[in-house]
């Protein structure tokens, strides 16, 4: 029985996607959008009945490197392997904003390989510039992504700037000790992690090193930061969970 052809989607999703959508749900840009999305070209495009799809997703990682991401680290490797022939994604953006990087790999990398490259936001088809270059317009498209991810990286750094200056928190999760105080944007004193705390800074000014304040809190069966939140609900966040 022959073997099933094989094609790749490459699916990602940016922390500063997540900041832009600013609690809003953006189905265009999610994980499972761009799955649907990816899902209903080919069931549509009748030379890919058959095929067998292979699933790469980084969630969490900008688009503007490429070593940074596992998933598309695997992609490539099984590119190089010959694993499929073919590899979709929604736009050029979800594959790279380095547009020097992203045209490196379309009119070089994936050629040599004899990969087939499809963007359906951006009608692009390397099947369509065989022995060409991608065009005028396609780079200028790479361009635009590699501009804009510049101009969000700006506004989310002076949007963390100003939140600093104002006292506010912007980490997830704080330190054993404190809870998050929604209200006001800052820390809060836990009442009873709190008194663990200065337990140990209390053990520390007496002279006891680590080891020596160990024992004490064993002695004392004072649970570990990871029993307290588990035994007290507390999420990693470092939020209670909702009854």
């Amino acid at each position: 029985m022959a073997e099933k052809r094989k094609l790749a989607f490459y699916i990602r999703l940016s922390d500063a996607d997540e900041e832009v959508k600013a609690g809003t749900k953006d189905e265009s840009n999610s994980i499972t959008g761009q799955r649907k999305l990816l899902y209903a070209y080919i069931k549509k495009t009748e030379e890919f009945a058959g095929f067998e799809v292979l699933e790469y997703f980084d969630d969490g990682y900008s688009g503007t490197m490429f070593n940074n991401r596992a998933e598309f680290q695997r992609l490539i490797q099984d590119a190089e392997l010959g694993r499929f022939e073919c590899i979709i994604v929604k736009d050029f953006s979800r594959f790279g904003r380095d547009y020097i990087g992203v045209g490196d790999y379309l009119e070089q990398v994936f050629p040599l390989l004899g990969i087939r490259f499809i963007s359906l936001n951006n009608n692009y088809d390397s099947k369509e510039y065989i022995g060409k270059t991608m065009g005028l317009d396609m780079a200028i498209n790479n361009l635009v992504n590699n501009l804009y991810s510049k101009d969000i990286s700006k506004k989310l750094k002076s949007a963390l700037k100003v939140k600093w200056k104002n006292g506010k928190w912007t980490g997830s999760k704080p330190p054993f000790g404190y809870l998050k105080d929604e209200e006001h944007g800052c820390w809060k004193i836990d009442p009873v992690a709190g008194k663990y705390v200065r337990m140990i800074f209390d053990k520390a000014m007496e002279g006891c090193n680590t080891s020596q304040i160990c024992y004490y809190m064993n002695e004392q069966k004072v649970p570990t930061p990871g029993k307290y939140n588990q035994m007290n609900g507390l999420l990693r966040q470092g939020n209670y969970k909702m009854p």
